[in-house]
């Protein structure tokens, strides 16, 4: 079973579902949707959202070791790609941090991204090698 495809599956469905709440909310609000109707979808919604929350308690504890490869991100990255407009920006960055190790700004005014994936001993960019 992959815990890490599964937890990150689970946190876009959270993100779908908040993002739903959000849309309810500002039908509401702006006068769209009537109130009786916004209160069901509302609690309905909420009452989905806790029960997928409680799924990544269940799941294993992931092992400490890092994905060496993106694979296993494909589907939260096409995910999240898709649902872009719709997802809360605290949701975006929770899902980007699952998957971004760090951010390395140089003084060349470049920027680098690295993933969880990549190896653990690579280094920097403009870092000189060290003998050992």
């Amino acid at each position: 079973m992959d815990v890490g495809g599964a937890r990150n599956a689970l946190e876009v469905q959270l993100s779908k579902l908040s993002a739903a709440i959000d849309r309810a909310t500002t039908g509401h609000v702006m006068g769209d949707i009537p109130r009786d109707s916004y209160l069901r979808t509302r609690d309905m919604l909420t009452a989905e959202r806790a029960e997928v929350q409680r799924k990544p308690d269940a799941l294993p504890k992931e092992q400490a070791e890092q994905p060496l490869s993106p694979v296993p991100f494909r589907g939260v990255v096409r995910g999240l790609l898709d649902e872009w407009a719709t997802i809360s920006v605290q949701s975006k960055r929770t899902i980007l941090a699952s998957m971004i190790l760090r951010v390395e700004i140089c003084a060349q005014k470049t920027v680098r991204v690295v993933p969880v994936w990549a190896p653990a001993d690579e280094a920097p960019p403009g870092a000189k090698p060290t003998a050992v």
